[in-house]
């Protein structure tokens, strides 16, 4: 969506909260005017919960004919609220409603598939979307708040409470969806069973699993950048193989990752002179910590503050595992064969199921030469 259509669905929506606001009867003295003691209320409170819906259809969802349904509804409240209430409220919300349904008709037509089939169906989830259950949460999550939000109108209209103490409730709540959605995540469970249960097998399964639903072929991509990425803890070969099939993320979210995976590949590949070079490609913060990576591994530099770099005492512990790794390498690189040995016996104890890191530790271990 173009950034003009962003900026106008941003303006709208600050406007419909503040309109939202005059629903309730409020003080003239503040210099609002009364709202009518009649029941144009409701059909101005739907309008108003369908219009969030659009938006919220608009920014996240990828669905034409759920649009569609919110528009329809959308103008068929509008025009009820024309014949019930003519107030200035109302007036206020027709107006803005029109250049609004204007916008939403050319958007809808310009997002449309070409055949009525896909329009019902749309195969392809949304660019980051895993699975349907991603969407049917969505879907229940916005309906709740819709009716919470419909059932406190109706309690702070017979009460007579000023509308204003209702904004007080929008930051806890959007506080309340995005944990529930971070929570619900099908990428957090995913990411969960390598990062804190260090289960490669685990988290490559439920990485096929999901590579085999119907996902955008940018969400398909970043998937596969991902399961690269812990592979070069598993097997490295295969990680350099996978990689050819990987292109470069359209999806600006996804191509800062890419290129650390990329920075990754060469330095297993031992292309150092082309790790370099991506290197300085590469933003920060993630730049100043692969600096490091890429001393210990693309040179024989000393590094004093290692063990403060590579701390072990991480929230993560697939990044503890990797930090204990890393000094091993190093300090068996470096001739401090003592302290390379404490470090290879703190990546067998995790008991991981991470077949390279595990097979060079033990390496370490029984004093033979590693090679990576």
């Amino acid at each position: 969506m173009k950034k003009i259509f962003k900026l106008l669905i941003l303006i709208q929506f600050v406007i419909c909260i503040s309109l939202i606001l005059l629903i309730f009867k409020i003080d003239t003295s503040s210099g609002f005017v009364d709202f009518p003691k009649n029941v144009s209320w409701i059909p101005l409170t739907c309008w108003n919960i369908f219009l969030f819906g659009l938006i919220y259809e608009l920014c996240i969802g990828r669905k034409p004919i759920i649009r569609l349904v919110y528009l329809i509804i959308s103008v068929l409240l509008s025009l009820l609220m024309l014949v019930t209430s003519f107030s200035l409220t109302n007036a206020c919300l027709i107006i803005l409603g029109i250049p609004y349904l204007i916008m939403l008709m050319v958007v809808l037509i310009r997002n449309t598939p070409t055949t009525s089939s896909k329009l019902i169906t749309n195969k392809i989830l949304p660019d980051g979307i895993f699975d349907k259950k991603e969407i049917n949460a969505q879907y229940i999550t916005y309906g709740f708040i819709a009716l919470v939000a419909f059932v406190l109108i109706i309690i702070f209209n017979i009460l007579n409470i000023n509308g204003w103490y209702a904004a007080l409730l929008i930051p806890p709540a959007v506080i309340v969806v995005l944990f529930v959605g971070v929570k619900c995540s099908r990428l957090r469970a995913i990411l969960n069973k390598i990062n804190n249960d260090l289960d490669f097998l685990e988290f490559n399964k439920m990485i096929d699993e999901t590579l085999s639903n119907n996902i955008s072929p940018e969400t398909y991509n970043y998937l596969l950048i991902l399961k690269i990425n812990y592979l070069f803890s598993y097997d490295v070969k295969q990680g350099l193989e996978l990689f050819s099939n990987v292109k470069v993320p359209i999806n600006k979210r996804y191509i800062s990752f890419y290129d650390i995976v990329e920075f990754e590949y060469y330095i297993h590949k031992k292309e150092y002179d082309l790790a370099f070079k991506k290197l300085q490609m590469i933003k920060e913060p993630h730049k100043s910590s692969l600096s490091y990576f890429y001393s210990v591994f693309a040179t024989n530099d000393i590094i004093n503050n290692i063990e403060a770099i590579y701390s072990t005492n991480q929230k993560i512990r697939f990044n503890n595992v990797t930090s204990s790794f890393v000094k091993m390498y190093y300090y068996e690189t470096r001739g401090n064969h003592d302290l390379a040995i404490n470090n290879a016996k703190a990546v067998l104890e995790y008991e991981t199921d991470l077949k390279y890191y595990n097979s060079l530790a033990q390496k370490v271990i029984n004093d033979e030469n590693i090679n990576i």
